[in-house]
């Protein structure tokens, strides 16, 4: 699997510390961690294969296995999908189980910690709304059953995990032009049954995604597309709610920073920073006509915070995959309405230069800016997250009874040589 990402950046921890104790005799690097130089960023992976180019359909992380399924979808030839993939750190492989649900696109999977099963719930196909549930064991799909007190047909609705009390929450949704929901359900596993929970708190709504912080026991909800309102500021809701699953009550919040109303975003929880990422989607741009943004948000359990400009998405989308690969810690994103339908992107720490020098033994110090003699100088002179370029031969840094080198800032390191070089590596005693 490759990647726009440059790989000696990538893995530049590691890499920084592999060229240090190879080239570098006596040489010291400090054990500080270069984390000040890993930014998140978005990059387009490049892969041998990959599903076909789609929007509408559900990606959830199954952490047991350390894969990602996707499931359905709809084709840029508005063919209804119903087709299984898997992803992980070799990428995307379709998987031919020997049952399958129905072809949908706008239905929601959501992975259940507790049992080790993805659960498929509804969506719609080109002609009518499905109400079906269905488990994936990571070999095959089986439908359940559920006899009576089951929610309505419904796509566009939320569901996620609520890990602590080992439930699915599923909330809104929509069925016709005359009918959104704003009822929350609550489906147990683990007796294959469904329980109405409220049928208060948020307004009746479409176009959302449900995701649960963990750290802070929080089933977090924002905004989605409403039918009420005469313009679409109205209709494009930027609303944050919390579902109580204990008091059975949605609660209003009341964040500093509030993201512009958006419905048909994608939203995963990331389980090792704590936060909610919620990622593009479509808001109004006037009261008339909308548009589809590229941005970034999270949520830390208190506020939002926009992180577009660092984390630099490439292209405005909606209706995208969206799942947070934990064996890798970054986020994977497939798909959606807008350009490269069929792309697969990461977001994950990317090391982020601040700095670059050259040190070049041929030259003396202040002939050229930038360039140093020898590699302390360099180095010293460098900002953190410094890329140290240095021309082969031998360094004596000690010559002039100076104590070892010892490098206590975050560094990157090649080498480089010019023609009538005779060394073919850089020796640092």
């Amino acid at each position: 699997m490759k990647s726009r990402f440059s790989e000696p950046f990538r893995l530049a921890a590691q890499a920084a510390l592999a060229v240090v104790s190879i080239a570098l005799c006596q040489v010291l690097m400090s054990a500080r961690a270069p984390a000040a130089c890993l930014q998140l960023t978005w990059g387009q992976l490049i892969l041998s294969q990959s599903p076909a180019a789609r929007l509408g359909h559900a990606m959830a992380y199954d952490s047991f296995r350390g894969v990602t399924i996707l499931f359905g979808g709809l084709d840029t030839n508005q063919v209804v999908l119903g087709d299984t993939w898997q992803f992980d750190n070799h990428g995307w492989k379709q998987l031919q189980p020997a049952h399958a649900p129905p072809a949908r696109f706008r239905h929601t999977l959501s992975y259940d910690a507790s049992r080790g099963v993805i659960v498929l719930f509804a969506g719609r196909d080109l002609n009518s709304n499905l109400a079906d549930l269905w488990e994936w064991n990571g070999a095959d799909w089986t439908p359940i059953t559920i006899a009576s007190n089951a929610p309505p047909a419904r796509h566009w609705h939320g569901m996620a995990f609520d890990s602590k009390r080992g439930v699915h929450v599923l909330f809104g949704g929509y069925l016709s032009s005359s009918q959104e929901y704003s009822d929350t359900w609550e489906y147990n596993g683990n007796a294959q049954s469904w329980t109405l929970r409220a049928n208060t708190g948020p307004s009746a709504r479409r176009g959302i995604a449900l995701a649960y912080n963990a750290t802070w026991n929080q089933m977090v909800l924002f905004g989605g597309y409403t039918s009420a309102g005469g313009n679409e500021f109205d209709h494009h809701l930027g609303d944050t709610w919390l579902w109580d699953g204990q008091s059975r009550v949605w609660g209003q919040q009341n964040p500093v920073t509030v993201p512009q109303g958006r419905a048909l975003y994608s939203v995963a929880y990331d389980s090792v920073r704590s936060v909610i990422l919620m990622q593009n989607g479509e808001i109004a741009f006037d009261a008339s006509t909308t548009a589809t943004v590229r941005e970034s948000w999270e949520w830390n359990g208190v506020d939002w915070s926009d992180q577009s400009g660092s984390y630099s998405f490439c292209c405005p989308r909606r209706e995208a995959g969206l799942a947070y690969e934990l064996a890798h810690q970054r986020m994977i994103m497939f798909g959606g309405d807008n350009f490269l339908p069929g792309g697969t992107w990461s977001l994950e720490p990317v090391w982020t230069l601040q700095d670059a020098l050259q040190v070049d033994w041929h030259y003396p110090p202040g002939q050229f800016p930038g360039v140093y003699q020898t590699v302390r100088q360099g180095v010293a002179a460098g900002k953190d997250c410094v890329w140290v370029s240095i021309r082969v031969g031998d360094y004596n840094e000690t010559f002039f009874g100076l104590v070892p080198l010892v490098i206590t800032k975050p560094s990157f390191f090649s080498v480089y040589s010019l023609g009538g070089d005779g060394s073919t590596a850089v020796h640092i005693h």
